[in-house]
This record gives structure tokens, C-alpha cells and sequence, in this order.
């Protein structure tokens, strides 16, 4: 992934590209997983700073600085 340098931990501000929305988020690393290296798989809860709408299976970009360090798809969402 190009732009990754560092691990994403649970303290990351990125930004989660959804369609023509852009998104500052937080995210929250499983129990137990303390960052998400360059490579690795991981499962992630998301937390977006505006209501998006959202659907299952909605492909997105995580980026920080301008570089694509991410992507993947909704599995599921939830209102807070």
C-alpha cells in the first residue's frame, strides 16, 4: 500500500473516502491488537465524524496525508 510507513493504532486521524464523501474517522482495533501493520488484514470498527449514508458491502480508501494508505467494505454499520 503506498503512503504506509508506520502501523495504523486506535489513536490514527485519517480520511475514509465513501462515494463523493470524504470523512475525518477514529477507528478502534479489536482487543488485543494494538496497530495494524503495512500488510496486515484487519478487521476495524470505524467512527465517522458526520452521518454517511452506508450499506453493506460499499467499497472505501483510508488516506492520511493525501497518500492511499487503505481500503475495504462495509460489513456492517450501525447509528450511535
Amino acid at each position: 500500500m503506498p503512503g504506509l510507513a508506520e502501523p495504523i493504532s486506535t489513536s490514527s486521524r485519517s480520511q475514509v473516502h465513501l462515494c463523493d464523501n470524504i470523512v475525518t474517522r477514529g477507528i478502534d482495533l479489536p482487543e488485543g491488537v494494538q496497530a495494524a501493520a503495512p500488510g496486515d488484514r484487519a478487521r476495524m470498527t470505524v467512527t465517522l465524524t458526520r452521518p454517511v449514508a452506508l450499506e453493506e458491502g460499499l467499497r472505501f480508501a483510508i488516506t492520511e496525508d493525501g497518500e492511499a494508505i487503505g481500503w475495504g467494505a462495509v460489513s456492517s454499520s450501525f447509528a450511535r
